[in-house]
C-alpha cells in the first residue's frame, strides 16, 4: 500500500479470542467502511492464545491484505519461556 501524504493514518486494534467464526467478517466489514482513498489504515489483531482456528485465518488474512496480527501470551507462560531462556 503506497502512503499518501495528505491521507490520515491510523491502527486499529483488535483484540481476539476463539473468533474463528467472526473475524472474517469483522475485517471484511472494516475494509468495506474505510475508503482506501481518504485513509491509510492497519488492522492489528492481537490473538490471545485461541484454541480454534483463529490463528489459522489470521495467518490467510494477513497474506492477502493490510492485517498483521501476533499471538500474545499470558503472564504465567510469559514467566516459562524467561525460566527456559534464562536455563539456556
Amino acid at each position: 500500500m503506497q502512503l499518501n501524504k495528505l491521507s490520515k493514518s491510523f491502527s486499529i486494534v483488535i483484540p481476539v479470542y476463539n473468533e474463528e467464526e467472526s473475524i472474517t467478517k469483522l475485517v471484511k466489514e472494516i475494509q468495506l467502511n474505510i475508503p482506501e482513498k481518504n485513509y491509510n489504515y492497519e488492522i492489528i489483531i492481537i490473538n490471545d492464545n485461541s484454541i480454534d482456528n483463529t490463528k489459522t485465518i489470521l495467518k490467510k488474512l494477513s497474506s492477502k491484505s493490510n492485517i498483521n496480527w501476533e499471538s500474545s501470551v499470558g503472564k504465567q507462560e510469559e514467566r516459562e519461556i524467561e525460566l527456559e531462556q534464562s536455563s539456556d
